[in-house]
Order: C-alpha cells, then sequence, then structure tokens
C-alpha cells in the first residue's frame, strides 16, 4: 500500500527541518555552520557531491524529495491573479529538451534573507544583474553581491515607521 501525504505533513517538513537537533549527526558538520549558529551555504561542489542545493536534508525527514514532489504538484493550487492564466501561457512557451543543462549552479546562499514573507516572493526580491541581488530585509533595501558574498543597506526605511521628533533648537 502506498504512503499517503497530505500538504499538512509536507509543511511539517519545513519545521522538522528547522527544528531539528543539529548535534546528532556526523553529516551536521558538512551541513552546519557552528562559528555563526546556523546552516551553511551550498557550493557547485557540494551539490555534485549530492548536497540539496537548498540544503534541506531528505535522509533525515520522513519524505523523499521525489514524493514530496508529487504530493505538492497533485495537492498545491497555484495562486494566479487572472484565472487560468496559466493554461493560456503555456501556449507561448518553447518546449524544451528533458534533462539538458539551462544553467550552471553556482552557490546558494542563506546568508542574507528577506524578512518580508509573502507568497509573491518574487516581487520582492531583484537580480538587477548575474552578480548583484537587491532585497527588503530588517525596513532596508539590502545589496548582496555574489562575488564578495557581502550584503549592505542601500535604502534604509525605519526611520519612515518611526515618529519623527523635530527639536524646536
Amino acid at each position: 500500500m502506498a504512503e499517503e501525504y497530505d500538504m499538512e505533513d509536507i509543511d511539517d517538513m519545513d519545521e522538522e527541518f528547522c527544528g531539528r537537533d543539529m548535534s546528532g549527526s556526523e553529516s551536521d558538520v558538512d551541513e552546519y555552520d557552528y562559528s555563526n549558529n546556523k546552516i551553511s551555504d551550498t557550493s557547485a561542489a557540494e551539490a555534485r557531491r549530492g548536497k540539496d542545493i537548498q540544503g534541506i536534508p531528505w535522509d533525515q525527514l520522513s519524505i523523499t524529495r521525489e514524493k514530496y514532489r508529487q504530493t505538492r504538484l497533485e495537492q498545491y493550487k497555484n495562486y494566479e491573479n487572472i484565472p487560468h492564466s496559466g493554461e493560456v501561457s503555456g501556449k507561448d512557451c518553447k518546449i524544451t529538451k528533458k534533462g539538458a543543462s539551462y544553467y550552471d549552479f553556482r552557490l546558494n546562499s542563506r546568508s542574507v534573507k528577506s524578512t518580508i514573507l509573502h507568497f509573491q516572493l518574487r516581487n520582492l526580491v531583484w537580480a538587477t544583474s548575474k552578480n548583484d541581488v537587491y532585497l527588503m530585509s530588517q525596513f532596508s533595501v539590502m545589496h548582496w553581491s555574489s562575488l564578495t558574498h557581502k550584503k549592505r543597506e542601500i535604502l534604509p526605511f525605519l526611520f519612515l515607521l518611526s515618529p519623527h521628533i523635530v527639536s524646536s533648537d
């Protein structure tokens, strides 16, 4: 009898991964950056050796990557601003060859996080070139460079959220 999963089980996967004890596995050394107390980035070399590019430890979860994807495709309905727009847009798409290489993975950095959580996150992260990423984080527009792996504040918005006190000097 095939195992059945529903989206609630799959949604719990993130909690299972994020809340796990990082000290109990030999592979934790590769995936966990003890100096920063966080999960480490994933490089192209690590991905070639089989590490998931998002850093998801599938071998430690109660569901396989394949089963998760299958269940998500069957049960998750993508949000559409315009009803049936996905069906219409498919007519304009070119057929791609399965198994072909369309891009090379370089790095997945977990050091920069958008603090605005939204189901349309694509509107809150901008890649203006192959080396520059802009995002909203902690009431600021931040820039992250794929060359230096450093982030810097570009435009702070915190002052817009707090009351202005003007001195009478």
